[in-house]
């Protein structure tokens, strides 16, 4: 076999079928790769195309797409961006480079593509037409937004297991509280008891012509009983008790609770509305303890309410939640669903309400608002914890205008979710 020749090493073919030959091997590698190639001339007529272009329009050959423009091919309104990113490039000579864009194929389906459009320029320097290459991305880009999700949820997720890890901190923080507010009340209760007997005592001795004696012995007395019913809430908030429940009306748990604190209001300038709905449903609670929380919440109301020209208003109402959302706050929905009927207490003052920034911590174990020596800050405490018990719910708002309005809100009896007895206070 001779050497070939020095043309035929380089690669050089000088027959006359060269010219047809390179065409066809374009043609076979336009057609061999999956991305889709197209060149339309100047005026917007396809004059090559590529297997995968021709698949994603629904022809059977490259030479049904030759000859037509993309009004033909797509939908008038991808049709029109198509032709409007082709009028930039043929007037400015600009490529447009890796574009992301959605389309729809023949079939109706959706599909995202990444474009490249660059323009061909003759020997004479002007732009003959355009070489586009287009690439479908579909797949990585739900690949991104399934990854963005997964993201998300890992997100949410986390969020959700720091609330929790933040609960159970809370929750072993209030067993200790708990644990140390019974050994300080303990600790306290009987020196109290013998300082309380001593000034009974003293009190009924004759100490000759002073009568600063007797204002002495009155303010201590004051301040013991004021240390009294500070050890009484810490034994309330931490000592475990059971409720004893029972059917009530809430209408007459409430007046006798207004008639044992008609002492309280004596000499007062605050007026008591009773808006207090008939035929309200029974519900299902401690009347002692539900007592013990009217009480607390009356007494705050009287606290924050002018002393002179305050007014406080008792309201109950039943209803049938028709709107979770709209009837019920954030706060309570574990506890209440759409379709049930619930018996409210809402108890209301004109006082000047509770500033923003401390409506979250009305709850919280020894905070108050109350000058100091006015409370303990567990009087909300303890009656949330009842509330809790009684598997109903007690929030603190603000009013519209002024004062702030404290809600129970129970289960009336024989709904679903009710409460249960003996429970573990």
């Amino acid at each position: 076999m001779s050497e070939p020749s020095a043309s035929t090493r380089s690669g050089a073919d000088l027959s006359p079928n060269a010219a047809s030959n390179d065409r066809e091997v374009l043609r076979t590698l336009i057609d061999a790769l999956p991305d889709s190639i197209y060149v339309k001339d100047a005026r917007g007529y396809y004059i090559v195309d590529n297997l995968a272009h021709m698949r994603r329009t629904g022809l059977n050959s490259p030479d049904e797409v030759v000859g037509k423009t993309v009004f033909d091919l797509f939908p008038k309104d991808i049709a029109d961006n198509f032709f409007a990113d082709d009028e930039v490039i043929l007037r400015s000579g600009t490529p447009l480079l890796n574009r992301e864009e959605a389309i729809v194929n023949h079939d109706g389906t959706h599909r995202w593509i990444s474009t490249t459009k660059v323009p061909v320029r003759g020997p004479d320097g002007y732009i003959k037409g355009i070489v586009c290459l287009s690439r479908d991305i579909t797949e990585e880009k739900r690949a991104k937004e399934d990854l963005l999700h997964a993201i998300a949820r890992l997100k949410e997720a986390h969020q959700e297991l720091r609330a929790v890890q933040m609960q159970l901190v809370e929750a072993e923080k209030m067993k200790s509280i708990g644990r140390l507010a019974a050994g300080v009340a303990h600790e306290v209760k009987n020196p109290l008891a013998v300082i309380s007997m001593g000034i009974d005592y003293l009190a009924q001795i004759a100490f000759g012509e002073d009568p600063s004696v007797a204002d002495i012995i009155k303010e201590v007395s004051t301040a013991v009983q004021r240390a009294d019913h500070v050890v009484r809430e810490l034994l309330d908030f931490a000592a475990p008790k059971e409720l004893s429940m029972d059917d009530q009306d809430l209408n007459l748990v409430i007046e006798e609770m207004l008639t044992m604190t008609r002492s309280f209001f004596a000499g007062k300038d605050i007026a008591i509305a009773r808006e207090l709905a008939p035929d309200l449903p029974p519900v299902r609670v401690d009347t002692v303890k539900i007592s013990q929380v009217l009480v607390n919440l009356v007494m705050n109301a009287a606290d924050a309410a002018p002393q002179s020209g305050g007014r406080i208003t008792v309201r109950t109402y039943s209803r049938q939640l028709a709107n979770f959302g709209a009837n019920v706050g954030d706060a309570r929905h574990e506890l209440f669903r759409a379709g049930d009927l619930i018996v409210a207490v809402e108890i209301e003052d004109n006082g000047p309400g509770v500033p923003g920034d401390k409506l979250e911590k009305v709850f919280d174990p020894f905070f108050t608002t109350k000058p100091t020596g006015q409370g303990a800050g567990l009087g909300l405490t303890v009656s949330k914890t009842i509330m809790d018990l009684h598997n109903a719910s007690l929030t603190i708002s603000n009013g519209d205008k002024s004062g702030a309005m404290a809600t129970m809100m129970f289960h009336a009896s024989g709904t679903t979710r009710q409460p249960q007895s003996n429970t573990p206070m």
